[in-house]
């Protein structure tokens, strides 16, 4: 958790950021930015590693916001994406849960073999 003595520099910080920067590792830079429009202020093989967490089930381009991610790691970087399974179509709607469909700004269910 990050307290008074973790130094994490945030920068491009947009107003959907929440407490996204919980957990940083000390001493790193985290940035958060805008999938695509952030992106190009910054140079290929720029970043150590990449997170979208339950973002790309909200793009109606997540495959293109994938391509453009891409040449922005580092040699031997990662792209870590988490997003709601094809199980989470079928679970009990109501307010609060989990259903994938209870949320409408989710367009599209990805797989892990995707």
């Amino acid at each position: 958790m990050i307290d008074s003595s973790t130094k994490v520099e945030i920068k491009h910080v947009t107003r959907h950021c929440g407490n996204a920067v919980l957990g940083a590792v000390p001493y790193s830079e985290v940035y958060l930015m805008d999938c695509v429009a952030g992106l190009q202020h910054y140079p290929d093989n720029y970043f150590d590693g990449i997170w979208m967490v339950h973002v790309i089930e909200h793009l109606h381009n997540g495959d293109a916001v994938i391509q453009h991610l891409l040449p922005k790691l580092k040699s031997g970087g990662f792209l870590y994406i988490e997003y709601p399974g094809q199980k989470s179509t079928t679970l009990p709607s109501m307010h609060g849960t989990l259903n994938f469909k209870d949320d409408p700004t989710h367009v599209r269910v990805y797989s892990v073999n995707e």
